[in-house]
């Protein structure tokens, strides 16, 4: 019975702890073999001994994975004709000269970050790989994807063809950033393109299709509305597929560029509904600190027009209730808000086009705001944190190719084929002999530059281009 008792009450904790870290060792190992055996069949390989590398001594090399640190012993070379020294198996796995972190991590935390997920969460999420919240600032620091490889790459296209109407929102903000050592003033232009609106889980709305995209740039330089349209209609045939007779709808707040892009793109301009309540409700406050103007007078006129605004049938109803509610102010002598509700009405009368749009059959609640709050302002952080321009940039860049369908696999692809070799030997070329090489161009698969070295046969990694 004692024994029986003794039996039942095992520390759960510390049995899925140890089995954890048994699992991890087991991994790791099999990882160390893997990579060993590797080294031995480039070691045992005719190929390499023909190419002219020889064994010149071993060397230990630590790689950071998601599983942690592993160590593995691996043989250095020498050619015997260039006296090049290398690791081959470091270019066969492939890992870079003085880079301990592998690709495959690096691509983990790159997700990660395009999800929006903080540092402090990934290195939580990711703690058996033993990173730290420097590393993950170190690897979004030398990120760079050039746009000439983004072109090559193209994100998966979206049929729209069943879509009737493609929807645009675009918006500025304006961050300060550290760039050269100093506080600077940065323009963030966003555009989001999606086809509408959907009820994801615990119903909440979610843009389908979107896609996204930015321009950044310093403070006091202009944006062409004209070349923005031009890019925005590039970047649709980019993103969507069967997107000619679609119905463009912009969306965004009053200022006056947004209209003129609307007539560039021949599209429908719809004005933010939050921009025209948030006019309103800084004119007639509804908030614990206004409690000399939380009346029942105040409640009345900011519902009254906030509900014909949002659930209303015509712009003229809009008008109609404002026109009352400015008689009711002269009646009250409210006269210190008069002036306040004629920039209002005024306010109104000025963006009719984009509030008449309200009620057609292509309205849809804008979300620039959200997508300015979620792409931007909470990469930024809401404290007194300030970025470098070149971190938070990547930042941005990560987050919109995550968003747009890229795979950071493909993205990277270019680094990895610098250092992978297809196979194990080098592409030989018969190089006659020369006094001197005339004029060598560096082969891709060799770092080595041979100008003015003397010339021998089968030059490994070497074409020669003189005549």
């Amino acid at each position: 019975m004692k024994y029986f008792s003794e039996k039942i009450f095992f520390n759960q904790n510390i049995y899925f702890e140890n089995l954890h870290e048994n699992i991890l060792i087991d991994v790791k190992n099999k990882i160390k073999q893997e990579f060993e055996e590797m080294d031995y069949q480039i070691k045992s390989s005719k190929e390499r001994e023909n190419a002219g590398w020889i064994i010149k001594d071993y060397r230990k090399r630590t790689i950071k994975t998601i599983y942690g640190n592993v160590n593995f012993i691996r043989t250095r070379y020498r050619n015997k004709w260039t006296k090049e020294v290398k690791t081959l198996v470091d270019q066969h796995i492939p890992i870079e000269k003085y880079q301990r972190m592998i690709p495959h991590l690096k691509i983990e935390i790159l997700n990660r970050v395009g999800e929006g997920n903080r540092y402090r969460d990934i290195v939580d999420a990711l703690r058996d790989s033993g990173i730290s919240e420097q590393t993950i600032s170190n690897t979004i620091k030398k990120f760079n994807i050039s746009n000439e490889t983004l072109n090559e790459l193209e994100s998966p296209k979206i049929d729209v063809i069943d879509k009737p109407f493609i929807y645009l929102e675009t918006d500025d903000t304006f961050p300060n950033l550290i760039k050269n050592n100093k506080k600077t003033s940065f323009r963030i232009r966003l555009l989001v393109a999606h086809t509408g609106v959907v009820k994801g889980i615990h119903n909440r709305n979610f843009l389908q299709n979107k896609r996204i995209d930015y321009n950044f740039l310093q403070l006091g330089t202009t944006i062409s509305t004209v070349q923005f349209s031009k890019e925005i209609k590039q970047l649709l045939h980019k993103w969507y597929e069967n997107i000619e007779n679609k119905q463009l709808i912009l969306m965004g707040d009053a200022a006056n560029w947004i209209p003129n892009l609307a007539d560039e793109l021949g599209a429908k301009y719809v004005l933010d509904k939050y921009h025209l309540i948030k006019e309103l409700a800084r004119i007639f406050p509804n908030r614990a600190r206004y409690k000399n103007t939380r009346t029942i007078f105040y409640k009345n006129t900011f519902y009254k027009i906030r509900e014909k605004i949002i659930y209303g049938n015509s712009y003229e109803e809009i008008l109609n209730i404002c026109n009352d509610i400015f008689l009711n102010l002269e009646e009250n002598n409210w006269f210190n808000k008069l002036e306040d509700f004629k920039s209002f009405i005024s306010f109104v009368k000025r963006n009719k086009r984009g509030i008449q749009n309200y009620y057609k059959e292509f309205d849809s609640s804008s979300h620039t705001e959200g997508q300015i709050s979620s792409f931007i302002k909470s990469t930024l952080g809401y404290g007194k944190k300030i970025y470098s321009y070149k971190i938070f940039n990547n930042l941005l860049k990560i987050k919109k190719l995550k968003t747009n369908g890229y795979d950071f696999s493909e993205l990277l692809e270019f680094d990895l084929e610098t250092l992978q070799l297809k196979n194990i030997s080098y592409n030989f070329q018969e190089i006659k002999e020369f006094t001197k090489f005339g004029n060598l161009s560096k082969d891709k698969k060799s770092a080595l530059n041979l100008n003015g070295k003397w010339a021998r046969k089968y030059q490994a990694g070497f074409k020669h281009n003189s005549k």
